[in-house]
């Protein structure tokens, strides 16, 4: 397991969020790039697989009109996996 795991792929990285948990220590970091069109897009989904983690939000850059480059920095709670099948 990993204490900090970049996920930076921003089409698809938010896919692979059920084995980033799996892979991340407890009380690791998940570094979570997309690509969205409005703030805190990611955030439901982010919770649903990693209840309890904490979230950041960042804004990277301009993408595409409407469309930007965002990092969410996770972190887990030190409770263990917080994966849900």
């Amino acid at each position: 397991t990993f204490d900090r795991v970049l996920m930076n792929l921003p089409m698809i990285a938010a896919d692979f969020l059920p084995v980033a948990d799996q892979i991340t220590k407890p009380g690791g970091t998940i570094h979570l790039y997309a690509l969205q069109e409005e703030e805190g897009e990611y955030r439901e989904r982010i919770g649903s697989v990693l209840p309890g983690c904490t979230i950041n939000e960042r804004f990277l850059r301009s993408y595409s009109a409407g469309r930007w480059h965002a990092v969410y920095d996770i972190k887990k709670g030190q409770a263990g996996t917080n994966f849900v099948p």
